[in-house]
């Protein structure tokens, strides 16, 4: 456990965690890690914050996380954990439901998350090097995804299943 001062002295920011819930990625038993608490601020990334639809709360990516926050109350945050690497692109579909993000690296999926319980619904692991764009229908059936290795897929949300790929050609 290590310190770091605040206005109030000293407070504990890292303690030792169990990683099994946090993305595809484990840390060694007994490894010293910090946890994010609170966010301020965002990625930079274009269409990467959006409003909850009906509600006080948005959504944004800082890194390779997922925050939903309060514009009532700037403490009320939540993050979502899910990623391995920097986010590259998130979108919320039209009705709310569904929140969809996507990471750049060896692992870069696709995560589907429900907006309310705020778990990962699916994870499309189609592309290898990065997700470039992502959208979802206005019905929130399918998934459309541009991935760095230059192929354009489409994903059924009702069952997780590709419904087909294509390479994108040079113009």
């Amino acid at each position: 456990m290590s310190a770091v001062p605040s206005a109030q002295g000293y407070s504990s920011v890292a303690s030792t965690r169990d990683y099994s819930g946090c993305g595809d990625r484990a840390a060694p038993p007994g490894t010293e890690v910090m946890e994010l608490e609170h966010a301020i601020g965002y990625s930079g990334l274009r269409s990467s914050i959006h409003v909850l639809p009906g509600s006080s709360r948005y959504v944004s990516v800082a890194g390779g996380c997922i925050i939903i926050g309060s514009y009532e109350d700037p403490h009320d945050q939540t993050f979502l954990r899910g990623h391995d690497d920097d986010i590259t692109c998130l979108r919320l579909s039209e009705s709310g439901r569904y929140i969809l993000s996507g990471q750049r690296g060896h692992n870069a999926d696709v995560c589907l998350w429900d907006s309310q319980s705020l778990e990962i619904v699916k994870r499309f692991a189609e592309h290898d090097e990065g997700i470039v764009s992502l959208d979802i229908s206005p019905d929130d059936t399918i998934i459309a995804s541009i991935g760095a290795e230059r192929r354009l897929a489409f994903f059924d949300t009702s069952n997780g299943g590709i419904i087909t790929h294509t390479p994108l050609s040079l113009i």
